[in-house]
């Protein structure tokens, strides 16, 4: 696996070995940012299942529909250190802005499903320390 820089200004970055690690159909996927795709390495190098990029469509608190798309939806609810629950989706943010949490509250009431922003601290700790993954096993 390739060593991405993502201290810089947001660059879309491409990350191989989905197939291989996670069973994934398309091996190479392009992420937003040099972040995201260090999370996304986190995730592949723990071999937790997710789909990256998928969409939903969810409800504001105005009532307005809007799509949102998820950067990483995971197959099982997970535990990772850091994080002081079990989560369905991670978003990766470097830089928090207020619309963010709105956008989380809708996406979480509308998909119900918990999901956790990612910021760049947290990313990076992973890639040093390992996420430590802890998956809720369904009967």
């Amino acid at each position: 696996m390739t060593i991405v820089d993502y201290t810089q200004k947001a660059k879309k970055t491409k990350i191989e070995g989905h197939s291989e690690y996670i069973g994934l159909e398309q091996d190479v996927i392009e992420y937003d940012s040099r972040l995201e795709a260090r999370c996304a390495q986190c995730l592949l190098r723990e071999r937790i299942k997710f789909q990256p990029h998928k969409k939903y469509e969810v409800i504001d608190r105005n009532g307005e529909p809007f799509n949102y798309e998820i950067d990483f939806d995971l197959k099982r609810p997970t535990k990772f250190s850091g994080i002081d629950r079990l989560v369905d989706s991670l978003e990766v943010k470097g830089v928090l802005k207020p619309h963010d949490f709105k956008r989380k509250d809708a996406f979480e009431y509308s998909a119900n499903r918990d999901m956790w922003i990612c910021t760049e601290a947290l990313v990076r700790y992973w890639y040093e320390h390992g996420m430590n993954p802890r998956i809720y096993k369904t009967p």
